[in-house]
């Protein structure tokens, strides 16, 4: 006994080094700060401080409902909730942690459809119920949302209209927020902390938030150039942040193009390239039904429809489209295919990244989605949730993608609800059109707990018609490796759920698929 529990300990260790290894070293510093003494207080204001007078361009102006009302009611990740006025519940026990995340965010405030009213009343009982350190309200991450949003708000409303309890709860919340910044996470919440200063500073008018102003835009130049990969992705490449970040992007901009004195010259024009990029990369990895593909951590409907995010970007000065047809060649961010009309494939075979903050990472190397004649065949899981338990271990896995796995093993180590330790890496990528074939093939060496590891490479080869559809799709993969014996070899392949199968063949070799009953695909070649 006393030797399995040396045996766990130290493969704990194993995996705890191959994790925290990859830290910065102030990224690390700050990790070990915060697990130490925890999120530090600040003392609230009772001064009202001077708000600066801004333009606001037509994308961050708001519109709300007329009437009264008694009941709340919120929706957030196909889950709705209702809470009498005189008995709203900001920490819902029935509600998943990432829901109740939702909440405290206050995007609800731009809903044009909720009365203004009620907007006032929810933003009062947030006041008197939520005090400084109730979780998960006084979050960075959950804090850095809010603030923008009360922001926008408070700026649609005359400034008679603005209660002074407000304006000092939003700069409590703030000046919180500064002294609790992300840097033990980084990546895209770090980001969102840049983003909510940047919108306070600019809300505000004395000497903190002039600081605030100084130093977030110094740290916002930084942020950009790191954080948008060279082909326009986002490097923790995850469709759904990409996304997110591109909307922050675009909120910025709309905030300081109008008001171009506030944010230096070398900022504004940085942010303005990150844009053009992160958009061009959209436009390719937005599939027909307008939505996004949802390698890693992405989940639908949680984020903002492509066109809905162009039609923003078009209404401040950016003549960007989605391309209907395109080859997607996109090595950096590690994704690759082809769409025209109603049809899409892409796969992908990028590294994790960032390697200090691979916590939307998913065992998804060389997985693909495929969508026919405007109708999804092959699907990727996604995210559903960030508990932790079986659901977000299995989203995570390399079963739940449409890829191989060997010996029932991980293609990564993950871990906990965000961790990875020993990680597959990329060996190579490439894609290319020769007439009427498109050919990828790329190669990764994965599952560390065999020993050695293993080479999985894939080849992928789509045949299209006269008019650039598909028409067929041939994929062959080739395992190889030093782990000596016999492996256990699993191709996965998720169908849309809309979808009907049936087995074909004397030894079920092919699997016709069925839509609405009748034949719509057919997959041969299974062994």
């Amino acid at each position: 006994m006393r030797w399995i529990n040396l045996r766990k300990w130290l493969l704990h260790w194993r995996r705890t080094f191959h994790t925290v290894r990859h830290l910065q070293l102030r990224q690390a510093w700050y990790f070990f700060l915060r697990r130490g003494i925890g999120t530090r207080r600040v003392k609230p204001v009772n001064n009202l401080i001077p708000s600066r007078k801004v333009i606001l361009g037509p994308a961050l102006q708001l519109t709300h409902a007329d009437g009264d009302f008694s009941i709340y009611e919120f929706s957030f990740l196909n889950r709705t909730l209702s809470f009498r006025r005189d008995a709203m519940n900001w920490h819902p026990g029935e509600a998943q942690r990432l829901w109740r995340y939702n909440l405290h965010y206050f995007d609800f405030l731009r809903d044009p459809k909720r009365p203004l009213l009620q907007k006032i009343a929810l933003i009062d009982d947030w006041i008197a119920n939520n005090p400084q350190g109730t979780e998960p309200a006084w979050e960075p991450y959950t804090t850095s949302l809010r603030i923008v949003n009360w922001c926008v708000f408070f700026w649609s409303l005359p400034e008679p209209q603005r209660d002074e309890r407000w304006l000092r709860s939003l700069y409590h919340q703030a000046h919180w927020l500064e002294n609790n910044l992300e840097l033990h996470i980084l990546a895209n919440h770090y980001f969102e902390n840049i983003k909510a200063l940047l919108f306070v500073a600019t809300f505000f008018d004395d000497h903190r938030s002039a600081s605030w102003l100084k130093r977030f835009q110094g740290e916002l130049l930084k942020q950009l150039r790191e954080q948008i990969l060279s082909d326009g992705g986002h490097y923790e490449r995850s469709p759904q942040y990409h996304c997110i970040l591109l909307e922050d992007f675009l909120d910025l901009y709309a905030l300081f193009s109008a008001n171009p004195a506030l944010l230096h010259t070398d900022a504004l024009s940085t942010l303005k390239r990150a844009i053009e990029i992160a958009l061009h990369f959209l436009s390719l990895i937005a599939t027909p039904d307008d939505s996004i593909p949802l390698f890693n951590d992405s989940a639908g409907g949680a984020v903002n429809r492509p066109s809905t995010i162009f039609a923003k970007a078009n209404a401040l000065g950016f003549p960007a489209v989605i391309k209907s047809t395109a080859l997607m060649d996109l090595p950096v961010c590690g994704l690759f295919g082809w769409k025209s009309g109603g049809d899409f494939f892409l796969i992908d075979c990028g590294d994790i990244g960032p390697s200090y903050q691979p916590g939307h990472t998913h065992c998804d190397f060389l997985s693909f989605v495929l969508m026919i004649d405007g109708q999804w065949l092959v699907v990727d899981s996604g995210v559903c949730e960030y508990e932790p338990g079986v659901m977000r271990r299995y989203v995570r896995s390399t079963a739940a993608h449409n890829t191989v796995c060997i010996d029932g093993q991980e293609q990564s180590e993950i871990w906990g609800e965000f961790r990875v330790g020993r990680r597959a890496k990329r060996i190579d990528a490439n894609l290319q059109r020769q007439g009427k074939q498109i050919v990828f093939e790329g190669a990764y060496r994965g599952f560390p707990a065999l020993s050695g590891g293993m080479v999985h490479r894939r080849r992928a080869i789509l045949t299209l018609s006269d008019t650039d559809n598909i028409v067929e799709i041939n994929i062959n993969d080739t395992i190889s490796g030093d782990s000596k014996g016999n492996h256990l070899v699993e191709t996965f392949l998720h169908l849309a759920p809309s979808l009907g199968c049936s087995a074909r063949g004397e030894h079920s070799a092919s699997i016709e698929i069925l839509r609405n009953n009748e034949p719509f695909a057919l997959i041969t070649g299974l062994s």
